[in-house]
């Protein structure tokens, strides 16, 4: 969103110049009119009361979609502040802003009536191109006529057109008389197609602007003045004066419907946006597997394992030969015989020869 509003805004320097302060409003105007944010539009508005640490600001109801969600206002010497929606008024296109924790704050009333057509009128606004600086203007009261106001309503009501052009980012702003320094009426839009210098500047007048404030606060109404100028009214016609501008199409009745929409839809992306930042991105798909490594070094050796199972049983021996058994035993038997027999011989032989012979010599 940033990028796209400094694009917008390089766009509008390049193609049209700003226009040059008049230096003739009064500062305490230039100090009681202020620029309005919330999300990603806004506009401008006028301080009509101030009391305490608190101060109210007048501005649009098409300025402020809805309560709360970054409702931000800044004066022009770069004071800003929070601000909360106090009521709004969809026909005549008004909201009441109260801004909290705010001291020394200049501030305008309201006046008891309006200009007459060719009466000198000044503006301060804060269209999209000044970078939160409030532009000057002087002009004058062309005519007054009955329409709807910005395109909420189809019941008539009186609107003022002046001399000077108006951008967008101006909605909101205040017309003042240049005699009292009252506010006399509010800009909501203007004759042109809104993509350059606007047009000329149309506004709410005085009659709905103090129908609206009379029940929240009453305050800042100017008391009606003998002989002053009158406030357009139904019993009071449009000034007798030939149109200086073409007539003025309305937009759509649906077009409030479809900011409000179009305001959810940008705070909708811009929380997404504030949570993918805050998340730091999500992880991405896991790559492909890198190529195996080298064999590393053989390990020590390790300790010696457990004794193993007992291997199989070995295979059965040959069976012994009968017959060749016998066979031995009968000729131990006979040579067993002849031993004895020699036994014999040498014992009777010893008794004659005298020789003597160690019985344990003869095998048994």
């Amino acid at each position: 969103m940033v990028q796209c509003d400094q694009l917008a805004t390089s766009f509008y320097h390049a193609q049209y110049a700003p226009p040059p302060s008049s230096g003739k409003v009064d500062r305490a105007l230039v100090d009681a009119s202020v620029c309005i944010s919330q999300y990603s539009h806004g506009g401008s508005g006028t301080v009509i009361w101030a009391e305490g640490s608190s101060a109210w600001v007048l501005t649009n109801r098409h300025v402020v979609s809805r309560p709360g969600g970054n409702l931000t206002v800044r004066w022009a010497d770069g004071k800003k502040a929070p601000a909360e929606l106090i009521q709004a008024d969809n026909m005549a296109d008004l909201s009441l802003l109260k801004v909290n924790g705010v001291t020394d704050v200049s501030w305008v009333p309201v006046a008891a009536g309006g200009p007459d057509v060719g009466a000198s009128v000044c503006q301060v606004g804060y269209p999209f191109w000044s970078r939160n600086k409030p532009i000057e203007r002087t002009g004058t009261v062309r005519r007054y006529y009955q329409a709807s106001i910005g395109g909420w309503s189809e019941k008539p009501a009186w609107q003022a057109s002046y001399s000077f052009n108006v951008w967008s980012g101006d909605s909101g702003s205040g017309v003042f008389d240049t005699r009292s320094g009252e506010l006399v009426q509010v800009i909501w839009g203007s004759s042109g197609s809104g993509s350059s210098p606007s047009g000329n500047g149309i506004a709410v007048c005085g009659g709905s602007i103090r129908k609206f404030l009379s029940r929240l606060i009453p305050q800042c109404l100017r008391p009606n003045r003998p002989g002053g100028p009158k406030q357009p009214g139904p019993k009071c016609p449009p000034p007798d004066v030939p149109p200086v501008q073409p007539p003025i199409t309305p937009p759509s009745p649906d077009y409030g419907a479809k900011i409000d929409k179009l305001v959810d839809v940008v705070g909708g992306l811009k929380k997404e946006i504030d949570d993918l930042k805050k998340m730091g991105g999500v992880p991405g798909p896991v790559g492909p597997a890198g190529p195996a490594g080298p064999v590393g070094p053989a390990g020590p050796v390790g300790p010696q394992g457990p004794v193993g199972p007992a291997g199989p049983a070995g295979p059965a021996g040959a069976g012994a030969d009968v017959g060749a058994m016998a066979a031995l035993q009968a000729e131990i038997g006979k040579l067993r015989t002849e031993l004895n027999g020699v036994r014999d011989t040498l014992k009777s032989l010893s008794g004659s020869v005298r020789v003597k012979i160690d019985p344990r010599a003869i095998p048994k």
